[in-house]
């Protein structure tokens, strides 16, 4: 068996080990993949297109805070940005950076994609 085809072997191991195994079979299957690539980081393949990737893109969603109010005798429209906190509103989402699909809606979940602890199904 080649190296690569190797490595790719005890990949799906570490997988199936994390899933049903044994922690001595993820702890073996580790130190085999940490031996195979002399501990250089393995970057993970997006689910969608194949493509190794060491980042995500992410959408955030902000509230921005205004005080609104009318001015003069002409009642002209006003909105003056407030300084203070930024306040998220969750519904972060994570992008592959090559082809754009959203792979999470999760930092944890797309943390452990970075990490190698997780691929998506």
């Amino acid at each position: 068996m080649e190296e690569k085809e190797e490595l790719e072997w005890w990949l799906k191991e570490l997988e199936r080990a994390k899933d049903i195994g044994t922690s001595e079979e993820i702890e073996e299957a580790e130190k085999t993949i940490r031996e195979l690539t002399k501990g250089e980081k393995i970057v993970p393949n997006c689910p969608a297109c194949g493509e190794g990737i060491d980042s995500l893109k992410v959408s955030s969603h902000k509230i921005d805070f205004y005080t609104f109010r009318l001015i003069g005798k002409a009642q002209e429209k006003d909105y003056e940005e407030q300084q203070g906190e930024l306040v998220t509103k969750g519904g972060d989402e994570f992008y592959c950076p090559e082809c754009n699909e959203r792979l999470f809606t999760s930092e944890k979940d797309a943390e452990a994609f970075l990490k190698g602890d997780e691929q998506v199904r």
